[in-house]
């Protein structure tokens, strides 16, 4: 039976049973039950009662009790990278509205963040200490573990995997096809009569990701009859905005500059674009150039020129991971590890 802390009436704590609960509302202790759970199939004047006496008692649920008794604690973790990047932080916000809407449904779920900072060590930490101490699963965003990694280390406990690191592994994963999501962009800029298109952000720390991009643009750029140029294949020293704005330079100093730029995610095409603008580079149709990216983060909307952008519909990615570790961790089923691919869209916007 589960106990719930409560204050007495002269500021002492007391302890409180459902019972207490249920002699207040003149109901039975199951259907206080009932109401802590949130089951849907409770008379509101019934509900309204009980939730009176609960807080004429100052009830609180023993939330210790309670998870020691279904086996679970009702935590999981989301790892990603680092939450100062957009698309990781929007990431997070829409895993944690999901929580809230699984909450909303009887399901009470907490969701802890954690940023990895791309370090390999704490990726490794994170899948081994998945199990019932702290947290029942992990939705992890990885950039240095393996396929072999995971198959060492052997999570404790459900675990889905976001992005494109490793394909076929032991465990679940979701993530959108970066392949078709490429060639569509690609596409877009060889119709808008585009020829000399350069990639930025190649060879960079997320390089499972930059391989699928690279793969889509050079299947655009042959089925036109044209070949993907490799000096315009440029690596970058990180993905933020001035490692953007750097390539700017290096590109268009060039005696034959590109006239289209894809960037590898949307904040390295936000740094380009401020310095295309700064140094008086025309961009858009029938300019200069055309630049685009990956992500649609919220400030692509606002550039100036808008960016063109892949959006990955994270609000369906984020809920799709963690209804996929919830069905792992309620039902505990020996299913094949599942690939879940997740839709995305290309956005149209001015910069091209």
């Amino acid at each position: 039976m589960a106990t719930v802390n409560a204050i007495a009436s002269g500021g002492e704590p007391s302890r409180a049973t459902l019972q207490d609960v249920a002699a207040r509302a003149g109901v039975s202790a199951k259907t206080v039950s009932n109401v802590v759970n949130g089951h849907p199939h409770v008379r509101p004047e019934t509900r309204e009662r009980v939730l009176q006496a609960m807080g004429e008692l100052h009830y609180r649920v023993n939330l210790s009790a309670r998870h020691l008794a279904r086996g679970r604690t009702g935590i999981v973790a989301l790892a990603v990278p680092w939450l100062s990047n957009p698309y990781f932080a929007e990431l997070a916000h829409h895993v944690i509205r999901a929580a809230r809407r699984e909450a909303e449904r009887g399901e009470s779920v907490t969701v802890l963040i954690d940023e990895t900072h791309s370090d390999l060590e704490r990726e490794r930490q994170l899948v081994a200490g998945v199990g019932p101490q702290l947290l029942d699963g992990v939705i992890i965003s990885p950039q240095g573990l393996t396929r072999a990694d995971l198959e060492a280390l052997t999570p404790m406990g459900p675990l889905v995997l976001l992005g494109e690191r490793i394909f076929d592994g032991p465990v679940d994963h979701v993530a959108a096809d970066n392949v078709a999501a490429a060639r569509e962009l690609t596409a877009h800029l060889l119709e808008r009569g585009r020829r000399r298109i350069a990639l930025v952000g190649f060879g960079d720390q997320r390089a499972g990701t930059a391989q699928l991009r690279r793969d889509g643009i050079r299947q655009a750029v042959e089925a036109a009859g044209l070949t993907l140029d490799a000096t315009l294949q440029l690596p970058v020293e990180g993905l933020e905005r001035e490692h953007g704005m750097r390539a700017a330079r290096r590109l268009m100093e060039r005696p034959d500059p590109p006239d289209a730029v894809v960037c590898f995610n949307d904040v390295v095409a936000v740094g380009m674009l401020k310095a295309l603008s700064l140094d008086g580079v025309g961009v858009g149709p029938g300019a200069a150039v055309a630049v685009t990216g990956f992500d649609n983060i919220p400030e692509s909307g606002y550039t100036v020129p808008a960016l063109t952008t892949v959006d990955w519909r994270t609000e369906e990615l984020a809920e799709t991971a963690l209804e996929v570790l919830l069905d792992r961790i309620q039902s505990r089923r020996t299913l094949r590890p599942r690939e879940i691919t997740t839709p995305h869209r290309l956005v149209v916007r001015d910069s091209s």
